[in-house]
């Protein structure tokens, strides 16, 4: 029974390559690749990228070439990474408002070989510093109202600088004679 089995595998796969003209009509399964992302963590925010860097293996008539996909980014195209050696990279811009979580970034090679690798995204840097404390000498973010206007504090300023500066002079002249 069992040599019957193999005998219509092999069947059904050389009718296969005869009515595929001469090309395997499936696909084989490849083997697991290493897959890298430069960096691995990071935050999310405009023009952020990832480089993805795979093992593809260098085969003989096939393209040494991959896809990357992830809900990070999308699809990006993996190119050789030297001329005659294994190993395809690409740099996928990431979309500017992700969601901090992980994500899976799946990598398939023209061999058909696969890979993947996770991306953690830890959520948007702050945009300015947080409300303190420091009895009024803290300064505020730029841009932010705080309630105390400049405009009083600076004149009040002025007019003890220049009150100091005048008892300055009338002291001097007074000693001079």
């Amino acid at each position: 029974m069992h040599r019957f089995k193999q005998a219509i595998a092999a069947g059904l796969g050389a009718g296969a390559l005869v009515l595929g003209g001469g090309g395997a009509a499936y696909a084989s399964a490849g083997q697991e690749i290493e897959v890298t992302l430069n960096p691995a963590r990071t935050v999310t925010g405009p023009g952020k990228t990832v480089e993805i860097v795979a093992q593809c293996p260098r085969e003989v008539g096939k393209p040494l070439r991959g896809i990357a996909t992830s809900p990070a980014f999308g699809t990006v195209t993996l190119q050789p990474i030297t001329e005659g050696q294994a190993g395809v990279r690409g740099v996928a811009k990431l979309e500017t408002s992700l969601e901090a979580k992980t994500y899976e970034v799946k990598v398939r090679c023209e061999s058909n070989h696969t890979g993947q690798a996770n991306l953690e995204i830890v959520g948007p840097l702050p945009t300015k510093g947080p409300k303190a404390g420091g009895g009024g000498t803290a300064l505020g973010a730029a841009g932010e109202d705080d309630g105390m206007s400049f405009g009083p504090l600076g004149i009040g300023a002025l007019i003890v600088v220049a009150g100091g500066v005048g008892v300055a002079f009338a002291r001097r002249r007074a000693a001079n004679g």
